[in-house]
């Protein structure tokens, strides 16, 4: 085992369990706070302060590669997998039927044990994941291959649901976070098909938006629940629930205009969504004492906004069903005619801007605390686009829109400075924390 491995285990002793392509922008800055505070304690002199320091950089630096291989590895997978369908069909009337299938099977078994083949060198462990990933995503060409062969006709969401229980275990087994994320994207897309299939005349798009919220919050949940044991496939689950969480707060906070409540629906398409809802609040309550255990007073507000959302969108959904009253119509005038919404629509709504700017804030607070600077310009981000959207969503009339832009704008342009101001003020704390020791000295 060579000094380089050696320092790092030493340093950061989650890195055997933890991919570090994960935390590597974090572990550099960690390394020069504890080389610091080492060298004021004369624990180490200036020359090993200074060999340490440059070994943490040249490891990072390693890591943007390995990243950019990981990137290409699985770009190289998706173009691969989807030249082999290409190829396939130009020439399937001359290909026969049983040469397809051992084809298939061929190619499906070569991919999976080259995978399985290339894990056990860490330095092929991107190439690895492109592999697997080629295998898991050739599941659903046979699928339609087999399909197609015999002429078996179904729905998309069997297929897609035949392909979700096939991946799903490969990625447990593999700890392969690409194999992770195509089963997570199985999954929603199942989801998203179920309703869609089911009751197409009752559909109400706040199902779709029920689902990713239930969803993301699981995934949420599930990631802190796996951080210690799998944090590759936590990493996966955290990235994901983001990624709904924020995509379907946005779009709600245009509830009242999008709006439809069917009184005569069955309730057959909104299983999936109450589902998933249902699944998000289990998800929430056993993960509440894993998520940030070190910091309980931002851990009590990410679970206070998780819960909220889930209550808010449930109340959306049981509005569209008519359980909950729209209440009175209010009427806004704009650009010469009236906008009608309900009392209902426009309290969901302003549910729906606040949990968004608590998301930002809540993001620009952990970074403040944790030193992580991409949830620092996620926050930000968030805040800012909530206001520029918010601006543009409230305008009313002529003379109204007009006065607007002249106050808003001045408000906004305010904004803007006073968020970039604190943004850089936070990112500038954070980068000097780690050599305050120094420059006080």
């Amino acid at each position: 085992m060579d000094c380089h491995f050696v320092t790092v285990c030493t340093l950061h002793p989650d890195y055997s369990r933890t991919p570090h392509w994960l935390f590597m922008s974090r572990f550099v800055n960690q390394l020069n706070g504890l080389l610091e505070d080492a060298f004021r304690q004369n624990v180490i002199n200036d020359e090993t302060r200074n060999r340490l320091h440059q070994m943490g950089v040249n490891l990072k630096n390693t890591n943007g590669s390995l990243s950019l291989a990981a990137v290409l590895s699985w770009l190289g997978a998706g173009i691969f997998s989807i030249g082999v369908i290409l190829l396939v069909s130009a020439n399937w009337k001359e290909i026969s039927d049983t040469s397809k299938l051992i084809g298939f099977f061929l190619l499906f078994g070569v991919v999976h044990a080259a995978g399985i083949y290339f894990r056990s060198y860490k330095q092929m462990e991107c190439f690895a994941e492109g592999l697997h990933f080629v295998g898991a995503s050739l599941f659903l060409m046979g699928i339609g291959l087999i399909s197609q062969i015999y002429h078996i006709d179904g729905q998309w969401s069997t297929a897609i649901l035949i392909w979700l229980i096939a991946i799903a275990p490969l990625a447990w087994c593999f700890r392969s976070p690409s194999i992770t994320l195509l089963s997570l994207f199985a999954m929603l897309l199942w989801l998203h098909l179920l309703p869609l299939e089911s009751s197409l005349r009752s559909f109400n798009i706040m199902n779709l938006f029920a689902i990713e919220v239930g969803i993301g919050v699981a995934l949420i949940g599930g990631a802190a629940i796996l951080r210690e044991r799998e944090p590759r496939i936590a990493w996966a689950f955290r990235g994901t629930g983001l990624i709904l969480l924020f995509f379907a707060v946005y779009l709600m906070g245009f509830y009242r205009h999008f709006s439809s409540p069917l009184p005569n629906t069955n309730g057959i398409a909104e299983l999936p969504a109450a589902g998933c809802l249902i699944l998000g609040a289990v998800s929430l309550a056993l993960s509440v004492r894993k998520l940030l255990p070190e910091n309980p007073l931002l851990r009590n507000k990410l679970v206070f906004l998780l819960a909220s959302l889930l209550v808010v969108t449930s109340a959306m959904l049981l509005a569209e069903l008519s359980f909950i009253p729209q209440g009175d119509n209010l009427h806004f005038f704009n650009f010469g005619w009236y906008r009608t919404f309900h009392t209902t629509q426009w309290v969901l709504s302003l549910a729906a801007w606040i949990l968004w700017f608590g998301l930002g804030l809540w993001c620009v607070f952990f970074a403040a605390k944790t030193d992580r600077k991409a949830y620092l310009n996620a926050g930000v981000l968030a805040v800012g686009l909530g206001v520029v959207t918010r601006f543009f969503d409230l305008m009313g009339g002529l003379f109204q829109t007009g006065l607007a832009f002249v106050v808003g704008g001045a408000v906004l342009l305010a904004t803007c400075y006073a968020v970039e101001y604190t943004r850089r003020r936070i990112a500038r704390n954070l980068s000097r924390a780690h050599h305050r020791g120094s420059s006080e000295k």
